[in-house]
């Protein structure tokens, strides 16, 4: 704590120089026998701490997020995600953020298991419609902070979608909507566009695509864990096959990817549980994130878990067009989840399971 209360100046400097005049960079620490939550702002450093012990959080943790997953019948947690956001955000604190639009958390902590905006900043009224629940979502946008790989690249004005492959070295359900996803995102988007389905939705045809003219890269497909497939250690892209070596294989792997040149803007994987592993308490933001982030991609547009079809495609086309028009990136991620809680036409838009798996990590 004495380290993180007194930075080197530089550091310092250096962080607060990346922060927008109403973001602030937030940063839990869950100890032993409290949580100390450190916030650092353009107007400096300060904490606070709650009587919250490590075990006590990461119940609370644990909790919300399983109540999250689209395959638990059980309503919500609103209890957990409110004692859970008490125990992060002292009320000093909170009332020190008020004015703050944008929160950056950091990818290695234990409430990286689960996206930030399904705290509850108040207590659940009771009898309350999920739409109706005091979301950190509808007060602040989130962004999840990653160091990553500085590149640049001239002339990026083209998109590249590749997805809903062919010839998969794993037998999975086929994504039935992601090529009308890939169609729709490049036709709401400025600029050339390029589809790569079917036989084309090939690691080959990823790497023929010069990719460092490209500004928004997604990919529509299954991701996979270590395990997931015979001989696979680490986390991977599911695309069709063209031969037997590992760069045809149909498996994009975290570590063929992170070799990779990919300065993109945007990199949206569409794809089940594109910010971890498929495994629960899975270590969230490694594997695919990192590997993206260390290829260049400066923004990445993730899912915490499988995410149905029609949903995916209105959140990334909605956050995409809104950023083109000059909205920060977080914000126009939290008012495209916004629309579909509050959309009665979208069938349960207002279940966390359907809104918030969605999360921006990078700059």
């Amino acid at each position: 704590l004495a380290t993180l209360a007194r930075p080197r100046a530089e550091a310092a400097a250096a962080l607060r120089a990346r922060l927008g005049p109403r973001e602030a960079m937030v940063w839990p620490l869950m100890l032993a026998d409290r949580t100390v939550t450190v916030v650092l702002d353009r107007r400096g450093l300060r904490w606070a701490e709650t009587p919250m012990p490590r075990h006590v959080g990461l119940a609370r943790v644990a909790r919300v997020a399983e109540s999250l997953d689209p395959r638990n019948l059980q309503a919500f947690d609103v209890q957990a995600a409110h004692a859970l956001f008490a125990g992060l955000f002292p009320d000093a604190l909170w009332r020190h953020l008020a004015h703050h639009r944008t929160l950056r958390f950091p990818a290695g902590s234990a409430l990286a298991q689960l996206p930030p905006g399904v705290l509850l900043t108040r207590p659940a009224q009771a009898g309350a419609r999920d739409v109706d629940l005091p979301w950190l979502l509808a007060e602040k946008a989130v962004l999840i902070d990653a160091p990553g790989r500085t590149m640049t690249a001239a002339g990026k004005t083209a998109f590249l979608g590749i997805g809903a492959p062919l010839g998969t070295p794993v037998a999975l359900p086929e994504l039935s909507g992601a090529a009308a996803e890939l169609a729709a995102l490049r036709h709401a988007l400025p600029g050339d566009g390029t589809v790569l389905t079917g036989a084309e939705a090939s690691e080959a045809g990823l790497r023929a695509q010069d990719l460092t003219r490209r500004g928004v890269l997604v990919i529509a497909t299954h991701g996979l864990g270590a395990g997931d497939a015979p001989g696979l250690d680490e986390a991977a892209l599911l695309l069709g096959r063209t031969g037997p070596g590992p760069a045809e294989d149909g498996l994009l792997t975290a570590s063929e990817i992170a070799a990779m040149a990919i300065p993109v803007d945007w990199a949206v994987l569409s794809a089940c549980d594109s910010a971890g592993g498929a495994r629960r308490r899975a270590a969230r933001f490694t594997g695919l994130a990192r590997a993206f982030r260390m290829a260049g991609a400066r923004s990445l547009l993730l899912a915490h878990w499988q995410v149905r079809d029609d949903v995916s495609a209105r959140v990334s086309v909605a956050t995409l067009r809104a950023a083109a028009r000059g909205l920060p990136r977080a914000e126009a991620l939290r008012r495209a989840q916004l629309a579909v809680m509050r959309d009665p036409s979208v069938s349960g838009g207002a279940l966390p399971s359907v809104w918030a798996p969605f999360v921006l990590l990078g700059d």
